[in-house]
Order: C-alpha cells, then structure tokens, then sequence
C-alpha cells in the first residue's frame, strides 16, 4: 500500500493527487543544479589544490545532491488529495516535517482560486482557497498555491461535493428518532470532538463541568 493509500478511509476512494506546478520549484532546482554541474566544472581546478579543494568539491556535491533530493522529495509528497469523501492536505516542509489537514466535501461552504502576476496569467497557475465550516461553527481552511489550471480543480472538487451531497440525500430517513451519542461520536472527528467539549465547558461553567466530569 503506497503512502497516499494509507491516508484513506476504508470504501473510500482516491481521485486525483494534485501537486504544485513545475515552476514553484525552480529557484530550488535552479541552486542544486549550480551546485552540482558547479563542482563538476571546478573540480580539475580543486583537485589540483590538494586535500583542502578536494574536501571542498566533496561538500559543494553534497550539499547539491542533498538539496536537489530535499526539493524532489518535498515536490512529490506536497500534494492536495481528492477524494469521493474529502479533501487531504499534505504540507510537505522538508525529510521530516510535514503538516495534514482535511476538510469533508459536504461541509465545503466556499471553494475560489486565484491567478495573479505574470508568470501565473503566462503559464496559468494560481492558488487555490477552500473553506468549509465544523458542527461547532468555527472555520475551516485549506490553501494550495501554484497549481496548474486551478479553475479545472475547482470544478472537479464541486462535481464531488456535490455527488457527496446526492449520496447523503438519498440515504433512508428515520423519522422521530433523535440521534445516541454513540452515533453523533462516530460521525465527528476527534478534532471536532474537542472543540464541541471545549465550547459546553465553557457555557455551563468550570465548576459545573467538574461535577460532571466527577460523576462520569
């Protein structure tokens, strides 16, 4: 099972894997590069400064394949995931620091991109901006920069949500049933469990809420 398959859920199916445009890393590229042909280029002339230029040829190639492997490693893994149920965002920082963040498609309130500047409106990349808000009302936000064709994105994200929203519509409706904590816990993320948690803490009182938590 690959890296990405691992962050899905079970029946839940991945659609596309969409990564930054070509351009946002070349400046990056562009040093590792002169890094690497840079040694190659000098290192007759290195060489012949005995040990100390051949343990700097060593340290420039180093520090080149280093850096080219770091920005090919953070390209491949910087991704934006679609699937049938959400959104997965995967900020990838570097070998060992990265940042996910997801949003459910039926809770997507607002969905826009942007292109600006030259190189963007020349070769048509731009960000793309998605909010959606949790069962606690507070806001959700996920932001991708430099995609290729972020308007095409954006239609496919709302083809989605809206396929989720006909699912969810379609589903047998029980009537004069409220829902058990149980069920209301099982459709909630943890993270949402928390704030809903922090929010009654906050409206019932401290000292009413270690009652509770006493009696519990």
């Amino acid at each position: 099972m690959s890296y990405f398959n691992k962050k899905l859920k079970e029946r839940e199916v991945l659609i596309k894997i969409i990564r930054p445009c070509g351009l946002a890393f070349f400046f990056p590229l562009l040093i590792s590069f002169v890094l690497i042909l840079g040694s190659a280029f000098f290192s007759y002339y290195l060489i012949q400064k005995g040990q100390w230029g051949i343990i700097v040829l060593i340290l420039i190639s180093i520090v080149g394949i280093f850096y080219l492997a770091r920005t090919l490693f953070v390209r491949h893994f910087n991704c934006l995931m679609l699937t049938d149920q959400r959104i997965i965002r995967i900020k990838q920082k570097g070998f060992f620091d990265h940042l996910v963040s997801e949003i459910e498609l039926i809770k997507i309130c607002d969905i826009s991109y942007q292109i600006k500047g030259i190189l963007g409106t020349f070769f048509h990349f731009g960000g793309l901006y998605i909010q959606a808000i949790n069962m606690t009302g507070e806001p959700l936000k996920i932001e991708f920069e430099k995609i290729k064709n972020p308007e095409r994105i954006q239609e496919l994200i709302l083809v989605f949500k809206k396929q989720s929203e006909e699912k969810i519509s379609k589903l047998p409706k029980e009537e004069n049933r409220l829902l058990t904590a149980e069920e209301i816990l099982s459709k909630t993320s943890t993270q949402e469990i928390f704030q809903l948690i922090k929010k009654f803490r906050e409206e019932i009182g401290e000292e009413r809420f270690s009652e509770i938590i006493k009696k519990i």
